[in-house]
């Protein structure tokens, strides 16, 4: 159930550059969301910018709701400017998130996130985690950003108990290359042990290229694979149709059809997509 909540902000760190952890209070909302899904925020006392923004779930404990974003344009920048006691409007929990972890009880989880795209697989991970308190012996975590400053959550994903793996652009921390190509590296290895691809499932959330990079691996070694898709949300609700993506379906005269992030998604299983027809 969608509902709207007047959220206190009670926190606004800076983790890397242009980068911060936003925490609100929000009971109702702390409530109700599951990993995967996302809010949307406005400013609880100004209209411009009119139209919310969406954000993904770092993190959800108790009553309280994190929030990582990057300040690149006048939303994100103001959302930089927030100090303790200032209010913001929260609308949600909007999508599709992901399975429970209770669906890969018998699977090694491989979780991949790019830069911003980390926080839901983050919480996915913490979430499962404290379902299960042997779930990261069972996963392992791969991470990539444009430098090591951009590998948001590593420590924290490292304190949780999880094998993290980690590729940045520059070659300042890690495999120096796509994090998509550590993963294969990864699965290149256990394939050499003889570990079958069928033991593995595959979640990740990051940039398009990064998704499709790890989409066409999954294919290719045969592996069950989720994506958590990065598309525009103006409203949530599915009336702008602003975040369609094409989708494979037998069921239509031409095999295709538009699925919407914000309802249908943001999750998505990667063989579903029409990876060429996206920009």
């Amino acid at each position: 159930m969608i509902v709207p909540e007047a959220a206190l902000v009670v926190g606004n760190k800076r983790i890397a550059p242009n980068c911060y952890v936003l925490t609100v209070k929000a009971p109702v909302l702390a409530e109700k969301a599951e990993p995967g899904q996302f809010v949307q925020l406005r400013f609880a006392d100004r209209e411009d910018p009119f139209l919310p923004r969406p954000f993904s779930f770092l993190d959800i404990q108790k009553n309280k709701v994190q929030i990582l974003y990057q300040s690149v344009g006048k939303a994100t920048h103001l959302m930089s400017e927030l100090r303790e006691g200032d209010s913001v409007s929260l609308l949600g929990p909007f999508g599709t998130g992901w399975p429970k972890p209770s669906e890969f009880k018998h699977k090694t989880v491989l979780l991949v996130g790019g830069g911003v795209g980390i926080p839901p697989v983050y919480h996915f991970a913490v979430d499962a985690k404290r379902r299960n308190a042997r779930f990261a012996d069972h996963a392992a975590v791969f991470l990539g950003g444009r430098t090591k400053q951009f590998l948001h959550s590593k420590k924290e994903f490292k304190t949780a108990g999880f094998k993290v793996y980690c590729a940045t652009d520059d070659g300042s921390f890690g495999h120096h290359g796509t994090v998509v190509e550590r993963l294969e590296d990864y699965l290149y290895d256990a394939a050499d042990k003889g570990v079958s691809p069928e033991q593995f499932t595959i979640l990740a959330c990051g940039p398009t290229p990064m998704l499709a990079a790890a989409a066409q691996l999954a294919f290719k070694y045969d592996i069950e694979c989720l994506v958590s898709m990065e598309e525009h949300m103006p409203c949530g609700f599915g009336a702008c149709q602003g975040c369609a993506v094409q989708l494979h379906d037998a069921q239509f005269e031409n095999g295709r059809r538009f699925g919407l992030c914000c309802s249908e998604g943001p999750v998505f299983r990667a063989s579903s997509i029409v990876w060429e027809a996206l920009p």
